[in-house]
């Protein structure tokens, strides 16, 4: 008998062909998306090496935005510095807006025309220990301290309140704002004072003695004013010298002896922990000499 034939497959048909086509997109598609996933981490992980680098960021170099750090930084504050700020600062405390800068003369309720009561800026007060001790020993002059700060700004309120000092006023801001929005650009001040401020090792724009700080300073710096700076970092006091001694500020800063003022300038926790760490304290001193402008 003759063998019975087996049937032939059937011939491909096109949705064979359009399951294919179809897997290999996925496949190709997959692919892509795994290219697109490394590229980003590949990315993603220089902009975390610059920014840990460099320790500053766009938001933080713009002078119309409140840097982030900010918040991070920002001390814990207790429920009792909590309370002191709610029932101190509406007697110590300055509060200005972009429209309205501090008036310090109704500030420190002195009106008197005929004489100027010398003014004292700290930059940087912290919790007050060196304002504390000058606005106590100078009861004949005001004294505006400034710091971002709420827990120590708090503690300073209370201290003042325990001495019933009245001469001594606080301002919440970052001084680049005080001196651009808070403060009339006219001589105010015959002293300032820059103590222990924060070294910004990786970050040294954003500094205190620096060439915008200066600036605000010297426009409402008194002549025959002194800039009193103290730290215990090392390099500090090059890059102070340094700055005041370029072309910008040569004309306008003139050092001084500063072994008088460092004989009387109160002890602060930053300089004793300095000591303790074996670090040497620097003061330096520059007096507001700026040449008279020429006529034309």
């Amino acid at each position: 008998p003759h063998p019975v034939p087996h049937p032939s497959p059937p011939p491909a048909t096109s949705t064979n062909t359009n399951n294919s086509t179809t897997n290999n997109m996925t496949r190709q598609f997959i692919g892509l998306l795994l290219i697109l996933l490394s590229v980003a981490m590949v990315a993603s992980a220089a902009m975390t090496l610059s920014v840990k680098n460099t320790s500053t960021s766009i938001r933080s170099r713009s002078r119309n935005t409140k840097p982030a750090w900010y918040k991070a930084r920002q001390r814990p504050i207790t429920p009792g510095q909590k309370a002191a700020l709610r029932t101190l600062w509406p007697k110590y405390g300055l509060t200005f807006s972009y429209h309205t800068p501090l008036d310090l003369t109704s500030a420190f309720h002195r009106r008197t025309p005929e004489t100027t009561t010398p003014t004292t800026l700290e930059i940087g007060c912290g919790s007050g220990e060196a304002l504390l001790e000058y606005a106590d020993s100078n009861p004949d002059r005001n004294f505006l301290g400034v710091d971002w700060y709420r827990s120590g700004l708090a503690t300073c309120c209370t201290a003042l309140e325990s001495r019933g000092l009245t001469n001594a006023r606080l301002v919440r801001a970052d001084a680049r704002l005080l001196l651009d929005r808070g403060l009339p650009a006219v001589p105010t001040f015959d002293e300032v004072l820059i103590f222990f401020p924060d070294p910004w090792y990786r970050a040294e724009e954003r500094r205190m003695v620096r060439s915008d700080i200066i600036k605000g300073i010297g426009q409402r710096m008194q002549r025959g004013g002194i800039l009193h700076v103290a730290t215990d970092v090392p390099g500090y006091p090059d890059h102070v010298r340094e700055l005041l001694s370029s072309d910008e500020f040569a004309s306008s800063w003139r050092p001084v002896d500063a072994a008088e003022r460092r004989a009387r300038r109160p002890s602060t926790k930053y300089e004793r922990d300095g000591i303790n760490s074996g670090r040497t304290v620097k003061d330096l001193c520059y007096v507001f000499d700026p040449e008279p402008e020429k006529n034309p």
